[in-house]
C-alpha cells in the first residue's frame, strides 16, 4: 500500500470513531521542571474507546520515517499531534489545557490536557496524506528519468542505478521506504537512482541485503562503470 493511501485510510478511521470519544478520551502530561526523565503522555477514557484510537494511534506512529528504536508509539503519536495539530476547532475545557504551576515566583510544574484526539488525528493524517502524494509524484519523475536514461540500448546491461531502480518497483517501495529500510537519506537514494552518484561497496552490500529480504532470494548489484566522473557515496 502507498504512503499516500495508507494515510488516507488512517484519517477515514480516525473520523469513524464516535463523537462522544472527543469527551471521554483526553491525554495528560505531567512534567516536574528538573527531572532528568522525560514526561510521556498517558491516555485515559473507557477501555473500549482507549483500545480503538490506541490501535490506530500505534499504527500510525508505526509508519513515521526514522522511528527511533524502542519507541512508545502512542506517547510518539501524542506527542505529534501536540506539537502540530493546532486548537484551531477546539473550543474552551475540550481543547488543549496548559496549566504551569508556580511557588515562590519559581515554574515548578507543568500539566497538559489535551481533548479531541480522534478528529486531530484524522487531521493529521490527512496532512502527512498530502505530504506523500506530493512525494510519490517526486519519485515518478525519477523513475521516469532513470528508466529512459539508464538503459537507451535495450540489449545493454542495466546500469548500478538502473538495477536499484528495478530492484525498488520490484519490492514496490517508495523511494521514502528505500531509505527507511537502508537507513539512507532520501537525498543520498535519489542520488543513487538519478546515477548523479555511484555508491560506495559498502552501500550496495545495504541495498542488496535489504532487497534480498523482501525478495526472499539473493540479490547482487554490479557496480557499472560510470560514463561521467560521478560522486561515490
Amino acid at each position: 500500500m502507498s504512503d499516500s493511501a495508507f494515510w488516507r485510510r488512517l484519517a477515514d478511521k480516525f473520523r469513524a470513531l464516535p463523537r462522544e470519544y472527543a469527551a471521554i478520551l483526553h491525554a495528560e502530561k505531567y512534567v516536574v521542571l528538573g527531572e532528568t526523565e522525560k514526561a510521556k503522555w498517558r491516555l485515559s477514557g473507557h477501555v473500549g474507546p482507549k483500545a480503538e484510537f490506541e490501535a490506530l494511534a500505534r499504527r500510525g506512529a508505526r509508519r513515521f520515517p526514522k522511528t527511533p528504536v524502542a519507541t512508545d508509539l502512542l506517547n510518539l503519536w501524542i506527542e505529534t499531534l501536540f506539537q502540530k495539530v493546532p486548537d484551531s476547532k477546539d473550543q474552551g475545557f475540550f481543547g488543549t489545557n496548559i496549566f504551569d504551576y508556580q511557588a515562590e515566583g519559581v515554574r515548578k510544574s507543568i500539566n497538559s490536557i489535551m481533548y479531541n484526539l480522534p478528529r486531530r488525528s484524522a487531521d493529521y493524517c490527512k496532512v502527512m496524506e498530502a505530504e506523500s502524494v506530493q512525494r510519490e509524484f517526486d519519485d515518478s519523475l525519477v523513475v521516469k528519468h532513470v528508466l529512459v536514461s539508464a538503459v537507451p540500448d535495450p540489449l545493454a546491461p542495466l546500469t548500478t542505478a538502473g538495477q536499484i531502480q528495478k530492484l525498488r518497483l520490484e519490492c514496490n517501495w517508495t523511494i521514502e521506504v528505500l531509505a527507511r529500510k537502508t537507513g539512507f537519506d532520501e537525498k543520498t537514494v535519489k542520488r543513487h537512482l538519478s546515477g548523479n552518484a555511484m555508491p560506495r561497496l559498502g552501500n550496495l552490500a545495504i541495498y542488496q541485503q535489504a532487497f534480498s529480504k523482501v525478495l526472499n532470494r539473493q540479490i547482487l548489484i554490479d557496480k557499472t562503470p560510470p560514463k561521467r566522473p560521478l560522486n561515490v557515496r
